[in-house]
């Protein structure tokens, strides 16, 4: 084992003492890998903060900036890339009223749902949401015109009030009014 001097290592939360190297290659890796995120040591997270400090100099601004890009995409559950050149759409870039995301890069917009380029409608090439189209015809379900959630009326009047909370008429789909005159009877 190599000595380390004091002015070329890091003591982290847990009492460990690394070798600014060692510590360096595992962000590094935590960068390139994602199976190495986070860093570890004695099963607790490194916090980025214990390399950041001035004194340590153990990333460059470059790694750092590397590192949070990436710790931002692998803690994003729902992640979207572009469709032309592969680059993940960080959460800000993401308009989910519109349904896509676009990407700084290429500036080429990306459908949220099947990750093709941006499309009307539904995304075609799912084969069980066309299939799941299909049933609701067979089955005169209708779909909420706000979330798009299949709602099914058993009995009672055609005033539908979707789970996400929208009103709408079960007939036509139109926004629920007092006075509303479905023609579709």
């Amino acid at each position: 084992m190599d000595e380390v001097t004091y002015h070329n290592s890091v003591k982290l939360p847990c009492n460990d003492i690394y070798c600014k190297p060692c510590l360096r290659q595992m962000f590094v890796n935590a960068t390139n890998d994602e199976a190495a995120y986070p860093p570890k040591c004695c099963k607790l997270d490194i916090p980025l903060t214990e390399v950041l400090r001035p004194c340590f100099g153990v990333l460059s601004k470059v790694q750092v900036k590397e590192f949070k890009e990436r710790a931002e995409e692998y803690e994003t559950a729902k992640r979207v890339y572009c469709h032309k050149c592969g680059k993940f759409i960080k959460k800000r870039h993401v308009k989910m009223k519109v349904e896509q995301a676009k990407c700084i890069k290429c500036k080429e917009a990306t459908c949220i749902h099947c990750g093709k380029d941006v499309h009307e409608g539904d995304c075609p090439e799912d084969e069980g949401m066309q299939k799941l189209l299909e049933l609701s015809k067979q089955e005169k379900w209708t779909r909420c015109s706000k979330c798009k959630r299949f709602v099914e009326k058993v009995v009672g009047c055609d005033h539908i009030t979707c789970p996400c909370g929208y009103q709408f008429c079960y007939l036509c789909g139109a926004l629920w009014e007092l006075a509303h005159p479905c023609y579709m009877d």
